[in-house]
């Protein structure tokens, strides 16, 4: 039985060993210099923060839906998922950078109106298989529309300067995480993970970083009861 003990622990050893030199920080992943704060309620009990930063016209973000949604399917308690559509720029209607923002307000009114499970799909097939342009809230609303969104309340939740307000946060966190290619994962406000050639795997890379958070806690417990 000892005998059995000591493999499984050598074993495991080798395997965090093993992780700890296939994935390096400065190479599969960056740790910021300034952590960002999470703002989560769920965090408050000892929860893991993760955030993808996607955008509805990036191919890989498409490619990415499904494993991310099995990944998230299998989630510990301790750990939630947050997406944040991202904003490369707070444009106006007219500008080239005002696409961006009106997809970014599709993500957040989906939310708000209850739909994210229907539209969210619908326009990532749209942007991506159809090649679709959204530059405006009627570009979007028949998508809200046909969930049964009311029309005049959408295009007042998409004018409202609650929403332009959540897209000017989610600019700010964004540039603070230092955010420039897409889908890019942040952990606990502090570790970024982009695929690249060195990190083909993200959520292996998430993975590895979401065990090192719960050791570096679990450490700083002990050490508060002794």
């Amino acid at each position: 039985m000892r005998l059995v003990i000591l493999i499984l622990t050598v074993t495991f050893s080798w395997q965090v060993l093993a992780d700890n030199e296939r994935f390096v920080e400065g190479v599969h992943y960056q740790k910021l210099n300034a952590p960002l704060q999470v703002s989560d309620k769920r965090i408050e009990g000892g929860s893991i923060q993760v955030e993808e930063f996607f955008s509805y016209t990036c191919p890989a973000c498409y490619r990415f839906e499904n494993p991310l949604r099995f990944w998230q399917a299998n989630l510990s308690k301790d750990v939630v998922l947050k997406k944040n559509p991202v904003v490369w720029e707070l444009a106006t209607p007219g500008d080239s950078g005002y696409p961006a923002m009106v997809l970014a307000k599709a993500y957040y009114l989906a939310r708000a109106f209850k739909v994210l499970d229907k539209v969210h799909p619908a326009i990532f097939v749209a942007t991506i298989e159809q090649r679709k342009r959204f530059a405006s809230a009627d570009d979007l609303l028949p998508y809200f529309v046909a969930e049964g969104v009311d029309a005049q309340k959408f295009i007042k939740a998409f004018n409202s300067f609650g929403l332009d307000s959540r897209l000017k946060i989610t600019h700010a966190r964004q540039l603070s995480a230092k955010v420039t290619v897409t889908p890019t994962m942040l952990v606990d406000g502090r570790y970024r993970v982009s695929p690249s050639k060195d990190v083909p795997n993200v959520l292996a890379v998430v993975d590895f970083l979401i065990a090192k958070i719960r050791d570096k806690r679990v450490s700083a417990q002990r050490s508060g009861l002794e």
